[in-house]
């Protein structure tokens, strides 16, 4: 990866500018790779879950745990095509699957792990610093373990380090 070659500049920022650039960088140019991600992986997962909720008769109780569980997946090509967007121009779909492909291993890890994390840190129900605590430290492993390519225990530390 070129830093050089960044659509936008690499420096400290306010929060009005972070704020502008995120705008410019959602509406810019790169919109049909995201409509064309969401379209191929988007659809399939809101017919699973009706699916299962109208066919299979599932609570809405599950049905939204299923969504949430396949949102936890499908999102990791979503976090490679922007990855991808902010340093080349012309992003391919293609591309950004084969890359998670090459990566849904170590991801599932990832996830499995933190997730194990954020029960634990659940189970401290009774306070109410304990489980946001846990979610903050572990809210950017998806990044860690997608755009760094760090392992499972790896991208919890280095998430938790980011944080």
């Amino acid at each position: 990866m070129d830093l050089s070659a960044s659509r936008v500049v690499l420096r400290p920022r306010s929060m009005a500018e972070i704020l502008d650039l995120t705008f410019r960088y959602v509406w810019g140019g790169e919109r049909r790779l995201f409509l064309w991600l969401s379209a191929l992986l988007l659809l399939p997962c809101l017919a699973v879950c009706l699916v299962a909720h109208h066919v299979f008769d599932w609570d809405w109780w599950w049905t939204w745990a299923l969504a949430l569980a396949l949102g936890s997946i499908v999102q990791g090509p979503f976090t490679i095509a922007a990855g991808r967007t902010m340093f080349e121009r012309g992003a391919k779909g293609k591309d950004v699957l084969r890359a998670f492909g090459r990566r849904l291993l170590p991801y599932l890890g990832v996830l499995i792990v933190s997730r194990i994390l954020l029960g634990l840190g659940w189970l401290g129900f009774f306070t109410i610093v304990l489980p946001f605590w846990a979610w903050s430290r572990l809210a950017h492993v998806h990044e860690a373990a997608l755009l760094e390519q760090a392992g499972p225990v790896e991208a919890v530390m280095r998430a938790s380090r980011f944080a």
